[in-house]
């Protein structure tokens, strides 16, 4: 109530802070992640492979995003306020974005944040970087594939243990 609607009070602000606190404006969808992590919970029966893939891909999206946020919003510091931390990126903004901002300035840190989005996203999707460039190149198909065969087929390769040369006779 008090991140979507503003209803304050002592329990609205407590609760405020323990949402906005450690992801600033992201704050408005922790509510979201929290169900959308409950309805998980109660689904899943043992953790399997893809749900590390999808925790870790997910925790790059998030650092990223806030490490942008937190830059952008000017790099504030602790010693600003609280209400600063929080209308940025939050603590992990802040962690991740105040030395990657006075490291290599705010365009570098947003360029390795937005890199580390791109990387993130590629573990949420379980493809490689390979994966994703043979998708993108153009004329790449049915003829691509069959030349790949017919590559490995010259290379020396045996079909159900007869060498190419004599299988391609019969």
């Amino acid at each position: 109530l008090r991140e979507w609607f503003g209803v304050s009070g002592v329990a609205g602000g407590l609760l405020h802070h323990i949402a906005a606190g450690p992801v600033g404006v992201l704050g408005l969808v922790v509510p979201l992640l929290l169900g959308a992590l409950g309805v998980a919970m109660l689904r899943v029966h043992r953790f399997a492979g893809v749900h590390v893939r999808i925790a870790v891909g997910g925790a790059g999206v998030l650092v990223g995003v806030t490490g942008i946020i937190q830059v952008a919003a000017g790099n504030p510091s602790p010693g600003g306020g609280v209400d600063a931390i929080e209308g940025a990126g939050g603590l992990l903004g802040w962690i991740v974005g105040y030395p990657l901002a006075l490291l290599f300035s705010s365009v570098g840190a947003v360029i390795l944040f937005i890199l580390l989005i791109v990387f993130s996203v590629l573990v949420l999707s379980g493809l490689t970087v390979a994966d994703v460039r043979e998708r993108l190149a153009p004329g790449r198909g049915a003829d691509a594939d069959a030349e790949a065969v017919s590559f490995h087929l010259r290379d020396g390769e045996q079909i159900n243990g007869v060498p190419v040369d004599e299988a391609l006779d019969h």
